[in-house]
This record gives structure tokens, C-alpha cells and sequence, in this order.
């Protein structure tokens, strides 16, 4: 070790300074987010869906696929979901028991489709005004 591996700098121009205001500021710029299960089952694939303390559950057919090509495994599906957000939405937690599993295009966009709407009624019900709110 030599004496130039050290210096005798003060460490207070390399340590950034922030006010709690700054740090708050940053906290909420995280958006909101939800969660998204995806369960391959005999009957079908079911969904779970959660954000904000709601639960929506629903099954979408499992098809054939026959091109597989233009399949997309479940795992990708999280990767394309988790990308951006969605209506504001970011993606939090994504979960399935088989994530080769592949899904025809059409089945695809049934499920972002049905994540959306979901979101929808999401932001609807906290947007609703609360009851006995003043009234003009």
C-alpha cells in the first residue's frame, strides 16, 4: 500500500447530503403497485390478482398451441408486465407454478386485458367520494 491510496480530503465531499424533504419527496414518486399469480392448473389457468387490499380471482382457458413460435412462456409474460407500468400500476410480485408454460397470443391478451380492467375498478373504488361528504 502506498501513501497515495489514501487521502487526506474530508469525506463530506463525497458523501451526499440530503434533507428528509428530498428523501420523503423521492418515497412518493414510487407508483402503486399490484400483484399477479398465475397458477396453471387441470381445469384451466387461474389468475389472482391483488392491489390495494383487493382480490379478484378468474380463470382464463388453457388452449393448444400449436405454433410455438408465437407462444409466450408465463415467465416472459412477468418480464413484458413488469417492464412499465400499466394505468399507473407497476407490477410487484409475480408468482406461478410453472413458468415454461406457454400461452397462445390470444390468451395473452385476455389476461392483460383482464389485469387492466382490474386496475380499472381498482382506481374507480378509490376514487369514489366518500359517503356523507358535503353535497352542493
Amino acid at each position: 500500500m502506498t501513501s497515495d491510496d489514501f487521502s487526506d480530503d474530508p469525506i463530506d465531499d463525497v458523501v451526499p447530503e440530503y434533507s428528509p424533504d428530498e428523501v420523503q419527496s423521492a418515497d412518493a414518486e414510487i407508483e402503486p403497485t399490484f400483484d399477479l399469480s398465475i397458477f396453471v392448473e387441470t381445469q384451466g389457468i387461474l389468475c389472482k390478482f391483488h392491489c390495494a387490499g383487493r382480490n379478484v380471482e378468474w380463470t382464463v382457458p388453457k388452449t393448444v398451441v400449436r405454433r410455438a413460435h408465437k407462444a409466450i412462456a408465463i415467465d416472459h409474460l412477468f418480464d413484458i408486465l413488469g417492464a412499465g407500468p400499466i394505468i399507473g400500476y407497476q407490477l410487484r410480485e409475480a408468482v406461478t407454478n410453472n413458468p415454461e408454460f406457454l400461452m397462445v397470443p390470444r390468451a395473452v391478451n385476455t389476461l392483460t386485458d383482464r389485469i387492466t380492467k382490474a386496475l380499472r375498478q381498482v382506481q374507480k373504488a378509490l376514487a369514489l367520494p366518500v359517503l356523507g361528504a358535503e353535497r352542493e
